[in-house]
């Protein structure tokens, strides 16, 4: 079985040919449209246009002691953040820590949008093909803790009809 723009289909093989049956049509799937990713609000805070492909994942704040124990014991946990994701069109220089305060951030010219996160931390955004840096806000900073080895964030590529998976660890309050 398949996910595609009929929604959940089953690709059938008859002499040469590959038939796909619909199973089940998912809301916003149909024989006539393309699925699409909401799009992201721009820093003038217009809304852009919906993609078929782009980016989806999860934000998350890692807290206390992550070292690996024997037995069992407290360990701190992963809590979902309902937060701002901000994206930024790739390559994007870091300012030389993981935390970046939003007034910096805000005013550099690769900045495209942002989405919101819902309570279970789960953002998606549709984008056009191409590479992109996506940081969490936290309060007046936005973070990231994953570079390149020439000091840029780590970015995530788009392809096209294709969706990225991409989770957002805040490891600040953890030790490992």
């Amino acid at each position: 079985m398949e996910f595609n723009r009929f929604g959940l289909a089953l690709p059938l093989l008859v002499g040469s040919l590959v038939l796909t049956v619909p199973l089940i049509t998912l809301p916003g799937c149909s024989a006539m449209t393309t699925p699409s990713l909401p799009g992201l609000t721009s820093p003038d805070q217009r809304p852009l246009p919906a993609y078929p492909q782009g980016i989806e994942g999860q934000v998350w704040e890692l807290k206390g002691n992550q070292m690996p124990r024997v037995g069992t014991g407290p360990r701190g946990d992963a809590q979902p953040v309902r937060t701002r994701v901000w994206v930024f069109a790739a390559p994007l220089m870091a300012p030389g820590s993981p935390a970046w305060p939003v007034v910096e951030a805000a005013a550099h010219p690769q900045w495209l949008g942002w989405v919101e996160s819902d309570d279970r931390g789960q953002f998606r955004v549709g984008l056009p093909p191409g590479d992109y840096v996506l940081l969490a806000q936290y309060g007046d900073r936005l973070y990231l803790n994953s570079f390149q080895g020439d000091g840029h964030y780590t970015p995530v590529r788009v392809e096209a009809g294709k969706v990225s998976a991409l989770d957002l660890v805040n490891t600040e309050a953890a030790f490992f």
